[in-house]
């Protein structure tokens, strides 16, 4: 658990949920963008009985995803400076899958989200910038679980007992036992 979610600013809300739904996913994944409004509406559902945490694989060798890693590192910056989920709902939003195709894109996103765009331009490629060892911490991580797909989700209870789902599952297992009963308990 701690080698997924190694700090609870990847996590929406404080953090203080029995179950923990981790979201594996890469900015320019279709799929991903498909779920994002599934994954809202889960937090929305059942709030702080769930931690939501997401991380990036950028999948940067697939066509479309060619800014994936900078997109990524951008993410990253925006963590590490408060505003991860502002950062993330914002390349989630409409029209964003064709807008936010460059570095420069990208910096002046951050700009509107209050954050410094050109110090992200001006270090992203900084391979010891802590947004880059926090992206290739995560990167380990997912080739040491053979996580190689997006979106993919881990889902916890109590930090232990992982189970690694794709997103047709997804709310299948979250309504079924025993996270049912530890989501919907007021």
């Amino acid at each position: 658990y701690e080698k997924l979610v190694p700090s609870k600013t990847y996590i929406d809300g404080p953090g203080t949920g029995r179950v923990t739904l981790v979201e594996i996913a890469d900015f320019y994944c279709p799929q991903c963008r498909a779920m994002a409004p599934i994954v809202r509406s889960i937090k929305d559902t059942y709030g702080d009985r769930i931690n939501i945490a997401y991380r990036t694989l950028p999948l940067f060798q697939l066509p479309g995803h060619e800014n994936a890693m900078n997109a990524a590192l951008a993410g990253e910056y925006a963590r590490l400076n408060g505003k991860y989920y502002e950062f993330i709902h914002a390349m989630y939003s409409q029209g964003a899958e064709l807008q936010l195709r460059s570095d420069i894109t990208l910096a002046e996103l951050l700009d509107k989200l209050g954050l410094n765009g050109n110090e992200w331009k001006a270090n992203y490629q900084d391979m010891n910038s802590q947004m880059f060892l926090d992206l290739d911490q995560g990167m380990k991580v997912f080739a040491e679980a053979e996580i190689n797909v997006t979106p993919t989700f881990v889902v916890y209870i109590d930090k232990k007992d992982p189970v690694v789902l794709d997103a047709p599952r997804l709310q299948a297992v979250l309504t079924s036992s025993p996270y049912r009963e530890l989501l919907e308990k007021k």
